[in-house]
């Protein structure tokens, strides 16, 4: 009787270790965590192309292009905040400035895109 009970004691720790080396290993909690962003607008040269001007049409643009590219935001704001550069080159700023949360695991895409980490 004793002999049984250590080797189903064994027999338990190795069977709990072993289960506890079987997580996911391409799981990454953090992957999931919110980043806080930012984006400027620009004259002519973001990558989506909005269907008029302003604040709401830049928002609604800026949405519907991330979601697209499989990014998930989380409470996107735009608005005129950012300083405006007078000049008629498409890189110029037109002060408009999106901010809002992506997923760390997306922050390589939006960067890319221009958005930079707050």
């Amino acid at each position: 009787m004793k002999i049984t009970h250590i080797v189903f004691c064994a027999l338990s720790c190795w069977g709990g270790l072993a289960l506890s080396g079987c997580q996911d290993k391409d799981t990454d909690p953090a992957a999931d965590e919110l980043v806080q962003v930012s984006y400027a607008q620009t004259a002519c040269s973001d990558p989506w192309v909005a269907d008029s001007t302003g604040v709401t049409a830049f928002k609604t643009a800026a949405t519907a292009y991330l979601q697209k590219q499989g990014v998930q935001t989380d409470q996107l704001q735009a608005a005129q905040k950012g300083e405006y550069e007078p000049c008629n080159a498409c890189h110029c700023k037109t002060g408009i400035v999106l901010e809002g949360g992506v997923r760390r695991k997306d922050l390589a895409t939006v960067e890319k895109l221009g958005f930079r980490k707050l």
